[in-house]
């Protein structure tokens, strides 16, 4: 794996492929962690992928973990960092390609994960906020990975989608779900309790349940 060697230190460790990037071994530091997969433009094949294989862990014990990819960034290792996690797909983007998949737990304090694209995820866990941004090129929707159970745990939860949300949720403050073009809006709150502040779509239904 990759690790700071020094525990004493907050030493950062920054990875940047110039063609995808498969994270295989672990990566650990006290410092922050920055993995890119850099962009060319190769559509229709659109292989400038990060993809962290099962069981991978990536983790900062003391700052956050940035994950970024040309095209599709999808998690399949869990990904913790102490301040923070964020995610982009189509980073830098030439070929209008590229998604984010997260099929392991993420957790942090502040999360955000961006994706011109679609967002499905499985389990995030935000000690305070996290903030998802789905379709920032027009097209795009927060799916949900894992069924029935909980896939959002936060203090405050900001939802900005093209299309469609569908999501349970375990979280204190619903600030904003917003669908820009007309999708429809589902949002389980399992355990109840949420506060909504914003729950807005163009043309589409809306259910918060």
């Amino acid at each position: 794996g990759v690790a700071d060697t020094n525990p004493g230190t907050s030493a950062d460790i920054v990875i940047l492929a110039l063609s995808p990037l498969t994270v295989g071994a672990n990566v650990t530091a006290a410092g922050a962690i920055t993995l890119t997969a850099g962009e060319i433009d190769n559509a229709p094949l659109c292989t400038d992928d990060l993809t962290v294989l099962d069981g991978i862990q990536v983790t900062s014990d003391a700052a956050g973990v940035t994950l970024r990819a040309g095209d599709d960034v999808i998690v399949r290792g869990p990904v913790t960092g102490a301040t923070g996690v964020t995610m982009r797909s189509q980073f830098e983007d030439l070929d209008g390609c590229g998604s984010i998949e997260a099929t392991q737990p993420i957790q942090g304090e502040n999360i955000v994960l961006e994706s011109p694209a679609d967002i499905t995820i499985q389990t995030i866990i935000a000690t305070e906020s996290l903030v998802l941004r789905a379709g920032t090129g027009g097209e795009g929707s927060i799916l949900d990975g894992n069924g029935a159970e909980v896939n959002i745990v936060a203090n405050t939860l900001t939802l900005e989608v093209a299309n469609d949300i569908d999501i349970d949720v375990d979280v204190d403050v619903l600030a904003s779900a917003r669908s820009t073009e007309g999708g429809n809006i589902d949002i389980d709150d399992l355990f109840g309790g949420m506060q909504v502040v914003e729950a807005i779509t163009a043309d589409g239904n809306l259910v918060l349940n």
